[in-house]
């Protein structure tokens, strides 16, 4: 509802440099995640992707939280591309 809920998480695959992924063990809503870099072209894409079930009265009540979860990662992801490339 527009605030932060604390998770713990952890690494359950990490290939450095070109994947890793990480499962929520508490809270709320408990989403699998995960990041792939591949080289293109000179340069690195970074796919993330989130799977987070939420059905019945819990998806109403914390579908958007989870949205806006992902909304937030997408941006860090795009700041972060700039940030990068200005470097």
């Amino acid at each position: 509802m527009g605030r932060r809920v604390a998770a713990d998480y952890e690494i359950t695959v990490y290939d450095p440099g070109h994947h890793l992924e990480f499962q929520t063990l508490a809270g709320p809503v408990r989403p699998h995640g995960r990041y792939e870099f591949t080289s293109v072209d000179g340069s690195t894409r970074v796919a993330f992707a989130l799977d987070a079930p939420v059905a019945g009265l819990r998806g109403l009540l914390m579908g958007s939280m989870v949205q806006r979860t992902m909304d937030a990662e997408v941006y860090a992801l795009d700041r972060l591309k700039a940030v990068l490339e200005r470097g």
